[in-house]
């Protein structure tokens, strides 16, 4: 019984020792999982973010306009003849009224002065006749034939008159010449070129807008605009649209006035910038475009709760370049994440570094 009962209390002991290791060694192994679990979430994944305020929201239309004179004429003559006078300084300004070109008027003042002549002795029979006719000294059809007379020599005097109006070119419209193309004592044709006169203050800003934007431009509205080679922002306001819609363009005409202010020369056939301001928010909650992900149903962001990630659905508004509106979802306060997201879940701890956003 003794030699059998010492080899059985052996075995019991050995088994005994290899089950204590065995447990030993899981309890090793629950710890150091355990130990790693709570080292991962002692380490914060770095992620860069905003905090969302309020700011200013502008959206613009940009488009190509182009600048035009108030009134503009060319000037030319309206008959043949021989300048005698020349008053047309290159660049010069000149009033309503002023006389820019005399042609040879000689030989048709001779001729009015016949005719004034003419008209005298003729109105002058016409009196005589008439104190006659009123005592039947002559018929009534020899002094209707001297009122014809008279009223035939009195249109041969006005159309005299008219011609040698047409030898004298005035200016229509106060405004500034360009340059001369004719000299004094030059021939001249009719419709020849002579120079041009323009009135630049103000000046007409012309452009076009797509039809739905067709709203934004009624008579009264401001429009800003700039121009090459002038650094400040000029402003006009519209005057008049076109009737209709072109059908080709899809497009209305559009027409501004400008009085530019004092310091600055605004030349007509100048190229316009046109900025059309289509809305104006002071409230608006924008994030910059990179921090918006998409997703199956719609677009989401990450926020910071507590110091964790927390995923926010959201409905966006409008978009520029760097920057997007959020219409719902999220409100100011929030800590958006904009860079560092992509291996972010909910619940993610996160070590936000701020960055300045306007």
């Amino acid at each position: 019984m003794k030699k059998i009962g010492f080899p059985l209390i052996f075995i019991l002991i050995v088994v005994l020792v290899i089950i204590g290791k065995f447990i030993f060694s899981e309890s090793e192994s629950a710890n150091a999982g355990a130990n790693t679990k709570t080292s991962n979430l002692k380490s914060p994944v770095k992620v860069e973010g905003i905090v969302l305020q309020p700011i200013t929201l502008s959206e613009d239309l940009y488009l190509l306009g182009s600048l035009k004179a108030q009134e503009e004429v060319l000037i030319t003559s309206e008959i043949n003849g021989r300048i005698i006078q020349l008053n047309i300084p290159d660049g010069g300004n000149v009033k309503k009224g002023d006389i820019l070109v005399q042609l040879n008027n000689q030989e048709l003042s001779a001729q009015l002065e016949k005719a004034k002549a003419q008209t005298q002795l003729l109105k002058q029979k016409e009196e005589r006749l008439k104190s006659l006719v009123k005592v039947q000294g002559i018929s009534e059809e020899e002094y209707q034939s001297a009122q014809a007379a008279l009223s035939v020599a009195l249109s041969e005097e006005q159309l005299i008159q008219a011609q040698l109006a047409k030898l004298t070119i005035r200016a229509p419209f106060d405004g500034k010449l360009g340059l001369r193309s004719m000299s004094n004592g030059a021939y001249v044709s009719a419709g020849s070129p002579i120079a041009t006169l323009q009135q630049i203050i103000p000046l007409k800003v012309d452009f076009s807008v797509p039809e739905k934007y067709q709203q934004m431009v009624k008579p009264g509205a401001k429009v800003k605009f700039t121009v090459e080679g002038i650094k400040d922002t000029l402003v006009a306001k519209v005057m008049a649209t076109e009737n209709e819609i072109n059908s080709t363009t899809r497009s209305l005409g559009v027409r501004a006035l400008c009085f530019p202010p004092t310091g600055i020369t605004l030349l007509p056939g100048a190229f316009a910038k046109i900025i059309l301001e289509l809305l104006q928010k002071s409230d608006a909650l924008l994030v910059p475009t990179q921090a918006i992900i998409p997703i199956l149903k719609g677009q989401k962001v990450f926020i910071t709760e507590n110091g964790v990630a927390a995923e926010r659905k959201v409905i966006t508004g409008v978009r520029t370049d760097e920057k997007i509106e959020i219409l719902e979802g999220i409100q100011i306060g929030d800590t958006i994440i904009t860079a560092g997201y992509m291996s972010l879940k909910p619940g993610t701890p996160v070590q936000v570094t701020l960055k300045g956003f306007k």
